[in-house]
C-alpha cells in the first residue's frame, strides 16, 4: 500500500498532531463514495467504518472523517494508541485485570479503559491477553460476539481495508448503473508523469478506466499522491489544496452518475452534526418548565415549555426529514431509524 501510495512510512504519536485542528475536510467530506451498491458521501462513510473501531467514542477527539484518514496514511500511530471499543463490561475488566496483573505500570491506563472501553492494537497483543481472547471466543452466549467484533475492529483500520472501501472513481459514461472503481485503480497509467515506476513496485502498467477521459483519471492519481504526502508531512494547506482538485476532479469524470452536490453536502453536514440526536437535550429542557407549570401553575413556565417543545419536534422533524431525503427512502431500515422514527410519531 505505502509503494502504491508513493509515500515512505511515517511514525505518528499517538496524539494528532495540532495542525489537525485546522484542517478543513469539507471538500473530501462531501465527496461521493459507493458503498455496497450505495452511493453516499465520505462523511457518513467515514462515520460508519469508524462506528465499527471506536464505537460512539472518538479517537483524541477527531472526526471520523480526519481519523479515517490518519488511518490509512499514518497506520503506525494507531499501533498503541487506543482506539478499539469494547463494548461488554466484562471482557474490559477481565483483560484489564489481566493486564495489569502482569505490567503494574499501565493500572492508571486500564483504569480509564475500563471507563471508556478504549484499547490499543498493542495491548491487545500482549501474550497474557491472546490466550484470554480464545477462551472468550468459545464462549458463544456471552462473550463470543465482542471478541468478534475486537477482530472486525483490527482489519476495518488496516490501510488495506481503508483504502479498498475508497471507491470515489464513478463508472464511465454510458454505465451509471455499473460499480464504482478505488484510486488503486488509477494509480501507474502510462503517461503519468507524478507516479513511480511500476516495475519498481513489482505491479504491472494499468489501462484506463474505459469510458473515462484518461487525463483527468491521471489528475485525481497526481491529487491523491499529494494528499498523501501534504498529509505526512502534516502541510493543512496541502491537504485542503489537493482535496478540492480529488473531488472536483471526480465528479468531472462522470456528472451524470454523480450525486448532486447539495445532497452530498447535507449528508456531510448531518454525520458531523452526530445526526441531532442531541436535540433529546432540548426536550428535556421543555420538560423542566412543563413541569413547573403543571406543579406550581406558572403560567410564564407552561408557555415557555410548550415552545422549547414546538423548537425541539422541529428540529427532530428537520432531521427525520433530512434523513428521508438524503437516504431516499422512508427511514426505518435499521434500529435507529426505527427509533428516532417511532419517537417521531410519538411526540406528535
Amino acid at each position: 500500500v505505502l509503494l502504491l501510495l508513493n509515500v515512505a512510512p511515517v511514525q505518528a504519536a499517538e496524539e494528532p498532531a495540532d495542525w489537525a485542528t485546522t484542517i478543513d475536510l469539507e471538500p473530501l467530506g462531501a465527496m461521493a463514495v459507493q458503498v455496497q451498491g450505495r452511493i453516499k458521501s465520505f462523511g457518513s462513510h467515514a462515520n460508519t467504518v469508524m462506528d465499527s473501531v471506536s464505537g460512539p467514542r472518538s479517537i483524541a477527539g477527531r472526526s471520523p472523517s480526519f481519523t479515517y484518514l490518519d488511518m490509512l496514511f499514518r497506520p503506525d500511530a494507531y499501533r498503541d494508541a487506543d482506539c478499539i471499543y469494547i463494548k461488554n463490561k466484562l471482557v474490559r475488566n477481565t483483560l484489564a485485570s489481566a493486564i495489569e496483573g502482569t505490567d503494574p505500570e499501565l493500572a492508571a491506563r486500564m483504569e480509564i479503559f475500563r471507563n471508556s472501553g478504549l484499547i490499543s492494537p498493542e495491548l491487545l497483543d500482549r501474550p497474557e491477553v491472546g490466550p484470554i481472547l480464545k477462551r472468550m471466543e468459545s464462549d458463544l452466549i456471552r462473550t463470543a460476539k465482542q471478541v468478534d467484533a475486537i477482530n472486525a475492529a483490527r482489519t476495518v483500520m488496516s490501510p488495506a481495508f481503508l483504502l479498498d472501501r475508497l471507491r470515489v472513481i464513478p463508472p464511465g459514461n454510458g454505465e451509471e448503473d455499473a460499480a464504482w472503481h478505488g484510486l488503486a485503480e488509477i494509480m501507474f497509467l502510462p503517461g503519468d508523469a507524478t507516479a513511480i515506476d511500476p516495475e519498481l513496485a513489482g505491479l504491472p502498467e494499468q489501462e484506463p478506466i474505459a469510458g473515462i477521459d484518461p487525463e483527468l483519471q491521471r489528475q485525481a492519481a497526481t491529487a491523491w499522491r499529494e494528499l498523501v504526502n501534504a498529509w505526512t508531512a502534516e502541510d493543512a494547506a496541502g491537504v485542503e489544496a489537493a482535496s478540492l482538485t480529488l473531488s472536483e476532479t471526480a465528479r468531472e469524470m462522470n456528472p451524470v452518475a454523480y450525486p448532486p452536490v447539495t445532497r452530498l453536502a447535507w449528508e456531510n453536514w448531518y454525520f458531523e452534526a452526530d445526526q441531532l440526536t442531541r436535540g433529546w437535550l432540548i426536550y428535556m429542557a421543555s420538560i423542566v418548565f412543563l413541569l413547573l407549570g403543571v406543579v406550581y401553575r406558572w403560567r410564564w413556565a407552561m408557555t415557555t415549555g410548550m415552545v422549547v417543545f414546538l423548537a425541539a419536534f422541529g428540529l427532530q422533524t428537520f432531521a427525520v426529514g433530512l434523513r428521508w431525503w438524503i437516504s431516499g427512502r422512508w427511514p426505518n431500515s435499521n434500529m435507529f431509524e426505527a427509533v428516532t422514527t417511532a419517537s417521531w410519531f410519538g411526540v406528535l
